[in-house]
């Protein structure tokens, strides 16, 4: 662990002071961002967020922005991403969306993509030839999905066999040539990037002169995505391909050495914390005085602040499990399940469905922590945050199944 600055000079802060920067980082203490130009300011803060297909009360994408932008409309990210092309679909966390700008910093991810070598021998020695028969398609037909490339055969892939189409074009995707122009559903329809971006643009060098230097720079990222975190093993860093534990230990210290980070001692913690340092100024005016506002927001399963479910434990006393993957049977709480922050506390959690039909938004149930205390205001600020929740899923009517509260 990293040690540059001596403990008698490093921050130190309280458990509740972490929460509310925390809270204030993520824009949900603070006035609500506004339209396109408030996701663009909050993906240059984050730089990324976790993309899932999964469409029960919005996908994770559109969750993460409606508790940060007001009167977030879902047509707003659409545009930024396929018709400004300001953002795009690419592989960083997973997947997730990003500045188009910070596409060429990934060029090491796009070289060295591995599915490369779930091609068989026989699929290897055609590849380019499918590689410029999806060129030649794309080119006479404009975007295209997988049902539009003449390929016949099934493959092995990396999450389940598929169509050598299907292959080919996330192939192409992973490697750069393609991406995603649209989607209809969870369906892809792929465009070669060259006739979105110019060449100046794409014909950059990304800028990094070895593994470790690129590391580094994702190393920051995530913990800008995040906003504040910890030397050890962490969910944030999925996705960052051959960083272990000592490309780590190597980043922090880098980015502490040239000022770009800040360790944080928090009260009662054993391990240190790190900020950018670029945040000092919020983490200051967190320590000299509480401007924590009476607001209830509704947290996405794949949360930037929620990336770390262990620091959050460590942090919040909240434990928090997406179990949309778990047995029904094992479930404590339920398929699709999201958090309930309250001021600068996870003071529960809700399972929204949206029949998508008729448009009426069902409040399944509700579970609360067993030392939060239900009050009037609270309730107040719950009804008009489920009010807002409602108009961002255009839903015509809402329910609380359990007559929790009435709306």
């Amino acid at each position: 662990m990293t040690d540059n600055i001596s403990k008698k000079n490093r921050p130190v802060i309280t458990k509740k002071q972490a929460r509310e920067f925390m809270v204030a980082y993520h824009h949900l203490n603070s006035e609500p961002l506004k339209g396109k130009e408030g996701i663009l300011i909050y993906l240059e803060q984050i730089s990324s967020i976790q993309f899932d297909p999964l469409d029960q009360v919005g996908n994770n994408t559109h969750l993460v922005l409606q508790s940060r932008i007001a009167g977030y409309k879902k047509q707003n990210l659409l545009d930024l991403l396929y018709e400004d092309r300001k953002l795009l679909d690419g592989w960083d966390k997973c997947l997730c969306i990003y500045l188009a700008t910070d596409w060429i910093k990934f060029g090491r991810y796009h070289r060295g993509t591995k599915l490369n070598d779930r091609f068989n021998e026989t699929q290897k020695e055609n590849k380019e030839a499918i590689v410029q028969l999806v060129r030649k398609t794309i080119k006479e037909k404009g975007p295209v999905s997988s049902s539009d490339i003449e390929i016949d055969g099934q493959m092995d892939w990396h999450w389940a066999p598929t169509t050598i189409a299907r292959a080919a074009l996330e192939y192409m995707y992973y490697s750069g040539d393609l991406i995603i122009h649209h989607k209809k559903g969870t369906r892809k329809y792929y465009n070669l990037i060259e006739h979105h971006y110019s060449s100046d643009f794409l014909e950059q060098e990304d800028g990094f002169s070895d593994d470790q230097e690129f590391f580094n720079w994702l190393l920051l990222r995530r913990i800008g995505a995040v906003g504040m975190l910890w030397n050890k093993a962490s969910d944030s860093f999925i996705g960052m391909r051959g960083f272990k534990s000592a490309e780590r230990n190597r980043g922090f210290r880098t980015l502490e050495e040239n000022g770009l980070i800040l360790p944080v001692e928090v009260e009662g913690c054993k391990d240190i914390f790190y900020i950018k340092s670029s945040y000092v100024e919020l983490l200051e005016q967190v320590k000299v005085k509480s401007a924590i506002k009476d607001r209830v927001s509704f947290l996405a399963p794949l949360d930037n602040m929620l990336w770390d479910r262990k620091m959050i434990v460590e942090l919040f006393d909240f434990d928090y499990k997406w179990e949309v993957y778990t047995p029904s049977a094992e479930r404590k709480y339920g398929y699709y399940v999201l958090p309930i922050l309250y001021k600068d506390a996870l003071v529960g959690r809700f399972e929204p469905v949206l029949d998508k039909k008729t448009k009426v938004l069902t409040i399944k149930s509700w579970w609360w922590e067993d030392d939060f205390k239900i009050t009037a205001k609270f309730k107040k600020a719950l009804i008009r945050r489920l009010k807002a929740f409602g108009t961002y899923l255009d839903a015509k009517e809402i329910i609380d199944a359990k007559e929790f509260i009435e709306i």
